[in-house]
């Protein structure tokens, strides 16, 4: 499985965390108290803040690439009622690049991740935890699929030939 980077979602429950639970929580230790009409606002903010950081973690967790011994799954997650995959097979495979830009990229070993199909079309996949190690093992399983497909196409080949010799010599 093909993640975005851990850094994507840590900005955004940082943003979350302080906005939505941190401020409130100290406006209601320092201003209002905890038994007010101001504090049932508070924790209504709060409630929500934990509700779309939940909302956030899943968002990114489930966009990844599921390899498998056969093709990519593409699987993208738009929110709970939007959900799509599509499927790259491996025979329709042209080339794999990565690409690593940037201090912070470097850094904390992010990049992106490229397809190029056999159609022309590229698919992408951004913020890609260890984008060499990915590249790496799509290329393998790339390759473990092409030398199956191959040894199958030779037997498939040795019988035709076997079955044609055996008509025209018997």
């Amino acid at each position: 499985m093909v993640h975005g980077h851990w850094v994507l979602i840590a900005r955004k429950m940082l943003k979350i965390g302080f906005f939505g639970i941190c401020i409130p929580l100290g406006i209601l230790f320092f201003v209002t108290g905890f038994q007010n009409q101001a504090a049932y606002f508070l924790y209504a903010w709060i409630a929500i803040a934990l509700i779309y950081s939940v909302y956030a973690f899943l968002d990114w967790y489930a966009d990844a690439w599921l390899l498998t011994d056969v093709s990519v799954i593409d699987v993208r997650w738009d929110g709970p009622f939007k959900k799509s995959a599509s499927r790259i097979d491996y025979h329709s495979i042209e080339s794999i690049e990565y690409a690593i830009e940037g201090v912070k990229g470097t850094m904390l070993n992010y990049g992106a991740l490229r397809v190029m199909r056999t159609s022309g079309e590229e698919v992408l996949l951004t913020h890609v935890a260890n984008p060499k190690r990915a590249e790496s093992r799509l290329s393998r399983l790339t390759n473990d699929f092409a030398g199956k497909k191959k040894s199958k196409d030779v037997e498939a080949l040795k019988a035709l030939l076997a079955e044609i010799v055996k008509e025209n010599v018997g």
